[in-house]
């Protein structure tokens, strides 16, 4: 029987406020820029390794026994929520059973 995956650090759907950068290119006449004096909403879900006062470190990829990929640093005063999550298989449904076969005249 195949072994069940698993990570080695626990899943997190994380909700943060970021930083929202525009196009250089793009001009923007005055009365625009209010539009864009907000920051973004951004949400995740991460493998988390760290969660302390200074922040939340995280990523999104394991790449080896001891190596990892897509990493972030998001500071606590920017996090809005990180709920821990446990990830499970999805379940495969079973087949539908053949519609009942009529009685003949």
């Amino acid at each position: 029987m195949a072994r069940k995956p698993s990570f080695r650090y626990p899943a997190a759907i994380v909700t943060w406020l970021d930083a929202k950068a525009s196009n250089q290119a793009v001009e923007y006449e005055e009365a625009e820029l209010i539009q864009l004096h907000k920051p973004e909403e951004c949400v995740i879900l991460g493998l988390v390794v760290r969660d302390d006062e200074t922040g939340l470190s995280l990523y999104n990829e394991e790449t080896g026994i001891t190596s990892v990929r897509g990493v972030s640093f998001i500071p606590k005063a920017m996090l809005k929520s990180v709920v821990y999550v446990t990830l499970t298989p999805i379940r495969k449904k079973a087949p539908s059973a053949p519609p009942p076969v009529s009685a003949l005249p």
